[in-house]
């Protein structure tokens, strides 16, 4: 989405002028600079349901461990490299990797706790005429793990959807 952004002349891109002073959101003075200044309750009491455009901009691994990848290697003849594909182990991709490389902007709805001064919300994609839940669709697809410690911050009905969407993909994945 950036690249193509990029290609259209769009935001921070477009030489059209006043087009990238537009494109620079409106944060709460909080919101700038230092994080530990951060005013989350006043950010969650003056949005609290309304969606707000959002970009992941870093995503830290939180405890993911590279496992090694199982597969079968087919023969290869002295001479002959196997093009295209690294030795390196891969891993799954944590949520936070994984919205950090989804499209941005994103709509971010604020929907329940502030905890630690850390706000917890649920981030939602456009898909036609309705949005739709980014980290539901990621565990209903098995991409991603429900984890209990990480969803013991979220409202009851949120984490019972989640895990509920885990055991239905984890059900229809083909054996």
């Amino acid at each position: 989405m950036i690249q193509s952004h990029f290609q259209e002349g769009l935001g921070r891109w477009s030489k059209t002028p006043g087009a990238a002073e537009t494109s620079i959101k409106n944060l709460p003075p909080s919101a700038i600079g230092d994080p530990c200044n951060l005013d989350a309750m006043g950010l969650l009491s003056a949005n609290k349901g309304r969606p707000m455009e959002g970009i992941v901009e870093q995503a830290l691994q939180v405890g993911k461990r590279v496992a090694p990848e199982s597969s079968v290697e087919p023969e290869v003849k002295a001479g002959e490299t196997n093009r295209g594909v690294s030795g390196e182990p891969r891993a799954s991709l944590t949520v936070a990797q994984g919205l950090a490389i989804s499209t941005p902007p994103e709509t971010v709805v604020v929907p329940f706790a502030v905890e630690a001064n850390n706000l917890n919300g649920s981030m939602y994609y456009p898909d036609g005429e309705s949005a739709k839940d980014l980290a539901l669709e990621l565990v209903e697809n098995g991409f991603f793990k429900y984890v209990e410690w990480s969803a013991n911050m979220m409202e009851e009905e949120a984490k019972w959807r989640l895990k509920t969407a885990e055991l239905q993909a984890k059900s229809i994945k083909p054996k």
